[in-house]
């Protein structure tokens, strides 16, 4: 446990340092120097679209070669599939800590700040049994199948911020916009709502393998982030209709950063 919770920490300071690295890029300083509440969301973002990144790559190295997972879904493990998820842990520990302290206080949305506290405590009490039990690796491994779809939708949020005045904006930013709004419905749809539902398949057909208490509880929390995925896809629907209307010509992220409202 204390190694678990000590590689995790390790990595929770890692993307820290890669916050406050990004904070001090001059180019990043300077575009957002007239709004602090800007710099620090877009650091965030950036730091999250590292860590979606590095996660997605590992997700297909861990596929392709870490074979055992195929033969015992519930008990497999190795030394990569640790080190992905303690990653994976320390990055959450990181986002909840900033939401939490930062609490982007100014935004519009604070519901939707609490519900993405509730799903890092759901997610990061997974991982934990997860990396401490040495069970469900293959299981894991799907849900981690958001940071796929978590790739564009933070690629739409920077392209949000970039945005500021969405009725004048380059045709450059309108093309790549489109592409990556295609991406993220397309991702979302597979690599959250299709990956849960191969995971709820899995639990059915091992259901007499896995330890009851943890059995009822990721089953509990499969069902709760299947929940709150079915509501991201809604607020991202309704949030691009919104910008549409605004734009005219191609959608982004509802994120609002007017201090009038």
């Amino acid at each position: 446990t204390a190694f678990i919770l000590g590689s995790s920490l390790f990595f929770t300071g890692v993307f820290a340092v890669s916050y406050r690295v990004l904070g001090q890029v001059p180019l990043i300083a300077n575009s957002f120097s007239d709004n602090k509440d800007k710099r620090i969301f877009f650091c965030n973002i950036t730091t999250s679209l590292i860590h979606s990144t590095l996660s997605s790559l590992g997700i297909f190295i861990a596929l392709i070669f870490c074979q055992d997972i195929y033969s015992d879904r519930l008990f497999s493990t190795s030394f990569f599939l640790h080190f992905l998820l303690s990653f994976t842990e320390g990055y959450f520990i990181y986002d909840f800590l900033c939401y939490l302290f930062f609490g982007y206080a100014k935004r519009v949305d604070k519901f939707r700040d609490r519900g993405i506290l509730f799903h890092h405590i759901v997610v990061l009490s997974c991982i934990y049994l997860s990396l401490c039990y040495n069970v469900c690796s293959l299981l894991a491994l799907l849900q981690l199948g958001m940071e796929i779809n978590s790739i564009f939708i933070h690629l739409r949020t920077i392209l949000r911020l970039l945005t500021s005045d969405p009725s004048n904006t380059p045709t450059s930013i309108k093309k790549a916009h489109h592409i990556v709004q295609i991406l993220n419905y397309s991702t979302l749809i597979v690599a959250r709502l299709i990956f849960h539902v191969v995971s709820f398949i899995i639990m059915y057909a091992d259901y007499q393998r896995f330890p009851t208490l943890i059995y009822v509880w990721l089953f509990v929390a499969l069902i709760t982030v299947t929940i709150i995925d079915l509501l991201l896809l809604r607020g991202l629907r309704r949030s691009d209709a919104k910008f549409a209307k605004q734009s005219g010509t191609f959608t982004a992220n509802v994120l609002v950063f007017d201090k009038d409202k």
